[in-house]
């Protein structure tokens, strides 16, 4: 599950961030829809109508909230994605009649310390900010809470093995240090893997491998030590490479790794350190929460997966633009 996790993890991300959306900005968020413009409605979820007031104060919220987190926005397609996706978890939230009470978001808005003054909650802060459109924030403050508790009710219950957990500081923990020669596919040229022949009967006949790649002509890069997720020095991300340098024995020459338009990979790995008992009870704690926080966003995401398939979403909108 959490070599998937960490391949998809970007995805996951921006599902993420639809759950809570930072309060100022849902400040002017649906102004489209005030402005008369048409259809009527956004669309359906299920058999559930979707205003396009609705759908455009969280359309505005997202937009908003997306480039103040990364920066930048994603496409217009997975924004308009990912809208109909927060609107899928309102629509279950309710179907599940998850509750959200007049207290929990009196306490949540007091907590928050734009509105508060020498550590305390300042009405009049907070009527400067909102005013007579006190109503309106407080109702999407409901709805960040209510979205908390769904994802809560998917992933309560998940738990770590001790097993798992020191698996997996293993293999975000542990280093490698590998050299590597790339060879291109090149017809005028012998193929790569008569080189590798080459070079294995080279080493089977008693020489290193620094001097078998020595002797074919090869000038290998040195890595240093690394993480499976760090890197590769003039390469970039490799992780097929990473995988196979992580399998296999210091001193001996790794398997031919295919990097598609780069070429081919010759490697031998020089030194491999593992973690050690004392690093990982240093680090245990703050590990364990982290790793616990990703299985649970990866749960939700699975679960989420499984929803928007199988409820029908359907929109009466075309290209809806700023």
């Amino acid at each position: 599950m959490m070599k998937a996790l960490r391949k998809n993890y970007k995805i996951i991300l921006w599902v993420l961030a639809i759950l809570v959306i930072p309060p100022f900005i849902w400040w002017g968020a649906g102004s489209y829809a005030d402005r008369g413009k048409i259809p009527a409605h956004a669309g359906f979820i299920g058999n559930a109508k979707i205003s396009l007031r609705e759908y455009r104060t969280v359309y505005d919220a997202l937009y908003r909230s997306l480039q103040d987190l990364f920066g930048s926005i994603p496409s217009e397609q997975i924004l308009e994605e990912l809208t109909w996706t927060r609107l899928l978890l309102l629509h279950e939230a309710k179907q599940r009649k998850i509750q959200v009470s007049d207290e929990e978001v009196r306490t949540h808005i007091s907590q928050i310390p734009h509105f508060q003054k020498n550590g305390h909650f300042d009405p009049a802060s907070y009527q400067r900010a909102f005013g007579e459109h006190a109503r309106s924030f407080e109702e999407s403050i409901r709805q960040d809470l209510l979205l908390q508790k769904l994802q809560e009710s998917i992933t309560t219950g998940i738990e770590i093995p001790e097993e798992e957990l020191r698996n997996e500081y293993a293999a975000e923990n542990d280093t490698v240090n590998f050299s590597y020669a790339l060879i291109a596919n090149d017809q005028n040229q012998p193929s790569a893997q008569e080189r590798y022949q080459e070079l294995e009967q080279k080493i089977q006949a008693g020489l290193s491998p620094a001097d078998a790649f020595a002797q074919a002509g090869l000038n290998p890069v040195a890595t240093g030590l690394m993480k499976r997720n760090d890197l590769i020095p003039q390469l970039g991300p490799q992780p097929n490479l990473m995988e196979a340098a992580f399998k296999s024995a210091p001193g001996k020459l790794g398997p031919l790794v295919d990097l598609q338009q780069q070429g081919y990979c010759f490697f031998w790995v020089t030194d491999r350190v593992a973690t050690n008992e004392e690093n990982f009870k240093s680090n245990r704690t703050a590990y364990q929460e982290n790793l616990l926080q990703r299985k649970k966003n990866t749960r939700f995401y699975e679960w989420l997966s499984e929803i928007r398939e199988k409820t029908p979403i359907k929109s009466a909108l075309s290209n809806l633009k700023n």
